[in-house]
């Protein structure tokens, strides 16, 4: 099954040159993708078009069709409990000073019972191998464990397709290790995990990569990238 299908998308800012131009990619379930390419290039555009947050600002800048689980997208509601993404700097991310109250967060605003809850939040983070976190303040965790904090608040939404944005950007070797293993064992619960970097040393976990250039996205293989 395909998580994430992109035809022929386009997307530019009123009547300036094309960020994106004629994109296609096809994500399978369970897939690891990378996607680089130098700064300016369109990974942040490409990454808000995948998670639908540009669609309310810019829908009339895009063209092209998205499907998210073969699902036609055409509006942001549409990429609710779809996708969830994680950015560069989790502490704009982390509200709460207990881990547990950070992973329950988003279930009690969908008012998922007690018992599912914690139901949940026990089965993600062993799946991330971090019940070790379950009752420490976040504030006080490294920049690594920070990410799978938000990670795992993520998953116990019930979202299958991760994008991760440049994530090991702010964590040191011990933190990207972290990241990594975690990353291993989403693939291993068939989560989808799309990775945006500037480093292509990042994306050695990474079943195919893709590099913008130029408005276009190509398929290339791993010794092309140095």
């Amino acid at each position: 099954m395909t998580a994430i299908r992109l035809e022929a998308l386009s997307f530019q800012y009123n009547k300036r040159k094309k960020i994106l131009s004629d994109v296609n990619m096809a994500v399978e379930k369970g897939e690891i993708v990378g996607i680089i390419g130098e700064s300016g290039a369109g990974k942040t555009t490409l990454l808000r078009l995948m998670n639908g947050s540009y669609f309310h600002e810019y829908e009339r800048n895009i063209k092209g069709r998205i499907f998210i689980d073969d699902q036609h997208m055409a509006k942001e509601e549409d990429f609710f409990q779809k996708i969830g993404t994680i950015y560069q700097d989790p502490d704009n991310q982390i509200i709460f000073s207990n881990v547990t109250d950070e992973l329950a967060f988003g279930m009690e605003n969908m008012c998922v019972s007690p018992e599912v809850m914690k139901r949940k939040v026990d089965e993600v983070l062993k799946m991330l191998a971090i019940e070790h976190l379950r009752d420490r303040n976040p504030n006080t965790l490294s920049g690594g464990e920070k990410q799978l904090v938000t990670v795992a608040a993520i998953l116990c939404l019930d979202i299958d397709i991760i994008i991760l944005d440049e994530c090991m950007a702010q964590v040191d070797t011990k933190g990207k290790a972290l990241i990594a293993e975690a990353i291993q064992r989403m693939k291993a619960h068939c989560k989808t995990v799309v990775m945006v970097e500037h480093d292509y040393e990042n994306l050695s976990l990474c079943d195919c990569i893709y590099k913008i250039a130029d408005g276009k996205l190509q398929a290339i293989a791993r010794e092309d990238l140095k």
